[in-house]
């Protein structure tokens, strides 16, 4: 739905209006109040509620940062996006800077378009806002070479790469979708969704997606590379359903020399690091760390919450080294055990019970679709079974009746 302006504002949507329409018409109004402020007037919240008074509590919670703004049908997540600018960026090199998405470390993430051909991307530049640091700008070059080496489906690819006064960045293509965190928080009910659509919402497409990315990465490794940062928010789903690996910054390919910051050796999320890492018996990740982190993202993903509990960085790795959490068929009975069995071997605790490697986790997650297919198989022989019995204890009592 295309929303009017009237006044400049957004229009009212209609007493008929449906869901997606409404959550189309609140992200306007934000977009346009962030607008405003971005041109150095920023217009008084009261002017909307006042204007809006069906939608103000929604109105002021968005207005206030209390809520993200809702996810759009058929692109799903891009609100969240490319509603906040950058930090007075205009223009880096060809591109000319739309909105702050996110920001990785040493990076800032926008959406912006190249000038002439107008193509739209995701671009990483290297922050001017800090300290520079030979090895964050090393780091930086080694993420745009492992890009341009990396050129299948299933990995971001690399468009350009460049240097504009003083800054580094590399343009992506500006994928249309939400992370695997963001649907997380969709399906536990934390973010509103206009529609999330049929993705993810079945055992069968959460298990599909982690395939995806698993596929991908028995490539990557191949390629003598390790991502060495999976998590749910390093996983792109666009509006196909196809499931994409993001954020190279701390990858590192075989042989390449360490880069590491001062007295912060290990590299990677705390939380999807595996407990041989934690307990320091290993320093950096390993392909089988890699089935380990992939393993407890799908494990998330299947549960819809964290693994591991702990508000801090201690109670987070006390939790992780108390043992593998609980079997998510424990949890979940609709969970098969088949799949459980699989995920359990996957974040093993001792590395020689785990996965040896991505190709192997990738066929175990396969034949959890043979075990789907088995079970509908026998669900359907039987209802047939029951139904043939029915039908001929029905033909006994007409026969039975018909001779009285």
């Amino acid at each position: 739905m295309v929303i009017e302006m009237s006044d400049d504002y957004p229009q009212l949507p209609g007493a008929d209006a449906s869901p997606d329409e409404v959550d189309a018409f609140l992200e306007a109004v934000l977009f346009h109040y962030i607008l405003r402020c971005e041109e150095g007037e920023p217009p008084d919240p009261d002017i909307y509620l006042a204007r809006y008074p069906k939608f103000a509590e929604d109105l002021a919670a968005m207005i206030a940062g209390g809520v993200d703004a809702p996810f759009v049908a058929d692109t799903p997540g891009t609100s969240t996006r490319e509603r906040r600018r950058g930090w007075n960026l205009n223009e880096i090199g060809p591109y000319s800077v739309q909105f702050l998405a996110a920001s990785t470390g040493s990076s800032h993430v926008y959406k912006a378009f190249h000038r002439e051909t107008k193509t739209t991307v995701a671009l990483k530049v290297h922050r001017r806002d800090q300290q520079v640091d030979p090895s964050e700008v090393e780091r930086f070059r080694r993420e745009a070479e492992i890009l341009a080496e990396l050129e299948f489906s299933g990995v971001v690819p690399l468009i350009d790469v460049g240097e504009d006064m003083g800054s580094l960045y590399v343009a992506m293509p500006w994928i249309k979708g939400i992370t695997l965190l963001e649907v997380i928080d969709v399906l536990r009910g934390e973010r509103r969704a206009g529609i999330l659509g049929p993705i993810l919402q079945t055992l069968e497409a959460k298990v599909a997606v982690i395939q995806q990315i698993a596929d991908s990465l028995i490539h990557i490794h191949a390629c003598g590379i390790l991502h060495r940062d999976l998590k749910p928010s390093n996983i792109m789903i666009d509006s196909s359903s196809q499931a994409i690996l993001i954020d190279f910054g701390i990858a590192r390919k075989e042989g390449a020399s360490a880069l590491t910051r001062t007295g912060d050796q290990v590299q990677g999320t705390p939380r999807y690091l595996a407990p041989e890492i934690l307990k320091g018996e290993q320093l950096s990740t390993n392909e089988q760390g890699e089935v380990y982190a992939l393993g407890l993202t799908l494990y998330e993903l299947l549960l819809e919450r964290p693994a591991y509990d702990g508000t801090s960085r201690k109670k987070l790795f006390d939790s992780v080294l108390a043992g593998p959490p609980q079997n998510p068929t424990t949890v979940n009975k609709r969970i098969p055990l088949a799949v459980s069995r699989v995920v359990m071997k996957a974040i093993e605790h001792d590395p020689k019970k785990r996965y040896a490697d991505m190709a192997t986790f990738a066929e175990a997650l396969r034949n959890t679709s043979d075990i789907h297919d088995e079970k509908s198989s026998v669900r359907l022989w039987k209802w047939f079974a029951i139904g043939c019995v029915i039908l001929v204890l029905l033909l006994w009592f007409l026969i039975e009746s018909s001779k009285k």
